[in-house]
């Protein structure tokens, strides 16, 4: 979840640099670009590793439980976008449900 917020900035910071061009990708703003989507593409990737430790269920909460956090910690990094009061209590109340989550999941059925 982290290096998908990571690059989804960085994508973003790109998409920003090729508006102010008038559309048209730069170099540096290309190489942003590819960089975001080769990240994001091995990230995605690497997130299946957590189905070898766990369940289905507890990959999926965590990964996407610690997309929004990264995502709004990044975009404060790259100054896409002010962090307001909604962001913070957002954040908060997903990082709450993960733990509340992975803590009283149970067990998984299935052994590898």
């Amino acid at each position: 979840g982290v290096g998908i917020g990571f690059f989804s900035c960085v994508l973003s910071c790109a998409d920003r640099e090729r508006a102010a061009n008038g559309g048209e990708h730069t170099k540096h703003s290309g190489r942003m670009h590819l960089s975001g989507v080769v990240g994001s593409t091995a990230f995605g990737l690497f997130s299946l590793v957590g189905l070898f430790f766990g369940s289905v269920s507890l990959a999926v909460v965590v990964r996407a439980g610690s997309s929004l956090p990264s995502n709004a910690l990044f975009s404060q990094a790259f100054k896409l976008r002010p962090l307001v009061r909604d962001d913070v209590l957002g954040t908060m109340v997903t990082i709450s449900g993960v733990i509340c989550f992975t803590v009283f999941q149970g067990s998984a059925t299935y052994r590898h």
